[in-house]
């Protein structure tokens, strides 16, 4: 039983332009394996704890999307997972430097520029948000398509096309990995696609507890006529045996008298 520990054979430096999203993975090692995250971004002025909406966690795995704007946003993220043993001693470090090259320029031919800053946000057991900064149009009217990948298919779950890059998706699974794709699209074709990883919430122990209630509720409904039938039949005996026995004693008189009236005439 161990407390988590980084795993040794992941990257430590990304090399990232601004306005290109990153996709980091912090990957440990713990046993038991059932870990929580948390992740900072430290720069040379402030740091700062990365809303839990914009990262996932799939087991002893937990990915963070990131986005340089500024040369501020160039620095260290660090992550931590804890488990019933204990929290991560030393955080796993990643490095974000910015890119050699860096290009933001319209595709060939007129084709828009893929979405920027897109973030996965509200999450929760069926649905999510996807919201984006548009890139330019390359002179065009463009529109902006969103695609829903379960991890390991090659096949869309969703697709939601709109006019600004900013997605309502629902209708997913509890605790499943998706994979979601952005792309801009006008006249001349599509843009390059931005991918993001999004993992929906478990359903909550309270509720697959409370789903259970009503069919002990049906249960005891459909019990309580046959206890009213008991109970009225046990009430009905003493009352049924009250009138017979009246009726023999009412009898038995009828009887003595008519003798005792025979015999005086005779």
């Amino acid at each position: 039983m161990d407390a988590p520990v980084c795993a040794t054979e992941q990257g430590r430096q990304h090399s990232v332009g601004k306005l290109e999203n990153a996709e980091i993975s912090c990957q440990v090692h713990a046993n038991p394996p059932n870990v929580s995250f948390r992740w900072t971004f430290n720069n040379t002025a402030e740091a700062i704890d990365v809303p839990r909406g914009r990262f996932g966690v799939s087991g002893t795995e937990s990915r963070v999307n990131y986005t340089p704007m500024t040369e501020l946003d160039y620095g260290t993220l660090l992550c931590w997972a804890n488990n019933s043993i204990g929290t991560q001693e030393s955080p796993c470090v990643f490095q974000i430097v910015a890119a050699e090259i860096s290009c933001v320029c319209v595709d060939a031919e007129g084709k828009p520029d893929p979405p920027h800053n897109c973030q996965v946000v509200d999450v929760t057991i069926s649905s999510l948000q996807v919201a984006c900064h548009a890139g330019d149009d390359g002179g065009m009217e463009q529109s902006f398509l969103l695609q829903v990948f379960q991890i390991g298919s090659t096949s869309p779950v969703l697709e939601v096309p709109r006019p600004s890059p900013s997605f309502s998706v629902t209708n997913l699974r509890p605790a499943t990995a998706y994979k979601v794709v952005v792309a801009a699209i006008n006249e001349k074709g599509a843009s390059r696609a931005v991918e993001l990883k999004a993992y929906t919430d478990r359903l909550p122990e309270t509720q697959e507890e409370t789903s259970a209630e009503p069919t002990r509720d049906r249960d005891r409904v459909s019990q309580l006529p046959i206890a009213v039938l008991i109970g009225t039949g046990v009430a009905i005996v003493p009352l049924i045996v009250a009138v017979v026995v009246v009726v023999w004693v009412r009898a038995c008189r009828r009887s003595s008298v008519q003798a005792k009236a025979v015999q005086h005439r005779r």
